[in-house]
């Protein structure tokens, strides 16, 4: 960078923080607004994050089972599991056979202390039985059809109706975050382009002057962009700071019992983060772009 270029930077960052000083109350207005917006945002793409390592883990959890006639066979079981196991998303089959079935039944009475009356029927009443889990809950309502048309199987037991529940109840949250997002992304950008405005106001006859002997476009511009960049940057140091506190007291990033079980990704909070500059930096300069495009050789706004 050029000796000229740096003191027009520094004249640009001068002025800059001269109209922050001069307009303090609009100036804190467009810093809590962004700072608000930001802090939505942050809460949206981590509810976003926690809801598909919910349906992550719910998905785990769902799964169908088909129990099978008794004269089912175990290589017919086998060659059913094997079927299964071609469908896209499903993560694990396993066969019980009704000896092992009867045997866990068995187990579980023990361990309630509850009398076994099983060796008075005189047979196993238990039939063999698939159970399918996945990592796809899309692929639940496939298996579940699978099995209802397979002459192997005697009955179908899914919980295709939870899965898709959960599933819904994560888009309607996305859609209900990315309008509240939106909402306050106009509101911060309408802010901060008054904000500018009323510093331009404030500074017509300067420009106005500036225009006349000379100064490009980009040069008066450029002191409302680092001022809309200061903006965005303080928004998104207060936005970064309340998503930590709340971070840390919902027990993100840590061993909590609450969330232990959740596949969180672990570079999620500095994602978050990033994500606060980023967009804080964008939109302070955007609103400034926006409010400083009428600026233009003899024609201050």
């Amino acid at each position: 960078m050029s000796e000229r270029q740096q003191r027009r930077l520094g004249f640009a960052k001068r002025s800059a923080r001269a109209a922050l000083s001069r307009n303090r109350l609009a100036a804190a207005a467009s810093m809590l607004t962004m700072s608000l917006m930001l802090v939505l945002l942050g809460i949206a793409y981590a509810a976003n994050a926690t809801l598909d390592a919910a349906s992550t883990w719910a998905t785990g959890k769902v799964s169908v089972i088909g129990y099978l006639h008794d004269t089912s066979t175990s290589a017919d079981a086998e060659a059913l599991t094997a079927a299964l196991l071609r469908i896209d998303g499903v993560d694990e089959v396993v066969y019980l056979s009704p000896e092992a079935a009867l045997a866990e039944f068995r187990s579980r009475l023990a361990l309630r202390n509850e009398p076994d009356l099983t060796g008075e029927l005189g047979a196993n009443p238990l039939p063999g039985s698939v159970e399918a889990t996945f990592v796809d809950a899309a692929a639940v309502p496939l298996v579940a059809e699978a099995l209802r048309s397979s002459p192997l199987v005697e009955r179908v037991v899914d919980l295709a109706g939870a899965a898709d529940r959960i599933g819904r109840a994560a888009s309607t949250a996305r859609l209900a975050g990315f309008a509240l997002f939106l909402a306050g992304l106009v509101l911060a950008l309408l802010v901060v382009n008054a904000t500018i405005r009323l510093t331009i106001g404030a500074r017509r006859e300067e420009l106005e002057i500036m225009h006349l002997v000379g100064a490009s476009d980009g040069f008066i511009r450029l002191p409302f962009l680092i001022e809309g960049a200061l903006v965005g940057a303080v928004g998104a140091a207060v936005a970064t700071g309340v998503l930590a506190t709340l971070a840390l007291l919902a027990g993100i990033g840590d061993s909590s019992p609450d969330l232990a079980e959740l596949p969180l990704r672990g570079s999620l909070l500095p994602e978050i983060a990033l994500l606060m500059i980023v967009a804080g930096l964008a939109i302070g300069t955007g609103g400034s772009a926006l409010a400083t495009r009428a600026l233009r050789a003899g024609a201050p706004a």
